[in-house]
């Protein structure tokens, strides 16, 4: 009775069934209106064509440093279409059309891929390297071959924006506090493991090299996990000060939280004990992470008279 109790807490929902399915047909991996654009068009849609990505804005309004390049290429490029695959893909399209969605399928093509090609898309791409500085509305990448084959990649090309907007604005930041000082330190806020993993691809990019995400450290070498005291720690100690100390004195390298209390009495604190333990080879830092200051009105015209402090905050060299 345990064993069949136990199997049946391990039982894979339905839906996750499906996923793992879906996710491995890249002929349903695409935005329904391509396929109608597909069958609209028929024979026209099959003459060669040439599409050009670009990314039309950067956070900074300035520049755009591209990442997710590589990765985008080879999570489109990188499969080889069977016969069995879209015979799938036509018999879930059918039951589309059954209950009432969209199940237009221009069938003939990826035949012809499978036939024709051995399977790979008949494409032609060309891209710049990740880590290229661009203008916005410069081109990323091109590709050319059949127009609505090629056009099928665009989902999956686009996820490069999210990739190159994460390490513009993290280059941005490596600028204003200091090179190799950037840590990251996100992992409970991400929307899934993989996401997160594929935002540390990016800030790899810009020089990332520390992460609170054990599972990027495992996979990336370049990067090494780092952590900090919590919110919990400090709740344990009657004061704030004497939770810094104490962490200070269990730890040579130690960033300490600033935002329990007030933040900005917070970083005078953290200010006075680097100081103070500086000849102890202690390398101590700071980690501020609650709301956005900058744009507190509660907080404005203490952040103007507290500017000095944070310059020199983050000129500090331990």
């Amino acid at each position: 009775e345990f064993r069949r109790v136990l199997f049946r807490s391990r039982a894979i929902p339905d839906d996750d069934v499906r996923m793992e399915i879906a996710c491995r047909n890249r002929v349903i991996s695409t935005d329904a209106y391509n396929r109608t654009m597909a069958m609209i068009r028929g024979a026209r849609g099959r003459v060669d064509e040439t599409f050009t990505l670009t990314f039309r804005c950067s956070s900074n309004g300035a520049w755009l440093v591209a990442s997710g390049i590589r990765r985008a290429l080879r999570d489109a490029l990188d499969h080889r279409f069977t016969h069995a695959e879209i015979d799938f893909a036509r018999d879930f399209y059918a039951a589309e059309a059954a209950r009432g969605g969209n199940g237009l399928f221009d069938e003939a093509p990826w035949r012809d891929v499978v036939e024709r090609h051995s399977g790979r898309l008949p494409v032609r791409v060309r891209a710049v390297a990740d880590g290229t500085v661009l203008l916005p509305g410069e081109p990323v990448l091109s590709v050319e071959g059949p127009g609505e084959l090629a056009a099928h990649l665009e989902p999956l090309l686009l996820r490069a924006f999210y990739e190159t907007a994460v390490t513009t604005d993290a280059v941005a930041l490596a600028g204003a506090v200091g090179a190799g000082r950037l840590v990251e330190a996100g992992k409970r806020s991400a929307i899934s493991e993989g996401d997160h993993l594929r935002a540390l691809a990016a800030l790899s990019v810009a020089g990332l090299r520390a992460t609170s995400n054990d599972t990027a450290a495992l996979v990336w070498p370049e990067l090494r996990a780092a952590g900090t005291t919590a919110h919990r720690f400090f709740a344990a100690y009657d004061t704030e000060l004497e939770a810094m100390e104490a962490a200070i004195a269990a730890c040579e390298r130690i960033t300490l939280l600033v935002d329990l209390i007030e933040p900005f009495a917070g970083i005078e604190k953290v200010i006075a004990l680097k100081k103070r333990h500086r000849a102890k080879g202690t390398a101590i830092f700071m980690r501020l992470d609650s709301g956005d200051l900058a744009r507190s009105e509660e907080h404005t015209s203490e952040l103007q008279s507290h500017s000095d402090l944070v310059c020199r905050l983050l000129l500090e060299k331990k």
